[in-house]
């Protein structure tokens, strides 16, 4: 934030080579969580694979092969609160999007993941107006 002699906010600005450091630095965490817990693969009752939502928790637990995610991309976005009369929160998340494939006796499927996670937060104040109106009369 750069701000002016009498102290307002007059410019808010991003380091993106941080930004882009701390994408890459997620998505390479992401996959190798995502290898690890691919490579023990998962549980699931074998009543789960009818499809039949009865039988959902029914059986003896069959152990699914998953294989190693396709991809995960890292987005950066930005939101704009108010909070009040003089006040904004800003707020910068990264949103994860992965995939994994799922491999089940007669058929592979495909899931999608999307996760955000905040980066960073603030909260200008800025100047408290002489008048305020709230309504629309005009």
């Amino acid at each position: 934030m750069e701000k002016n002699t009498t102290g307002d906010i007059t410019l808010m600005s991003a380091d993106s080579l941080k930004i882009n450091r701390i994408s890459g630095e997620v998505a390479v965490s992401s996959q190798a969580l995502i290898s690890n817990s691919c490579d023990k693969g998962v549980e699931v009752p074998l009543g789960a694979l009818s499809g039949i939502v009865y039988f959902s928790g029914a059986g003896p637990k069959v152990t699914l092969d998953i294989l190693s995610a396709e991809s995960v991309v890292c987005t950066f976005y930005s939101e704009f609160d108010g909070m009040g009369i003089n006040q904004t929160r800003h707020a910068v998340y990264i949103r994860v999007n992965s995939s994994v494939k799922v491999v089940m006796p007669g058929r592979t499927k495909t899931i999608t993941v999307k996760t955000d996670i905040l980066v960073c937060e603030a909260v200008i104040v800025g100047k408290i107006p002489e008048i305020y109106l709230n309504g629309s009369i005009f």
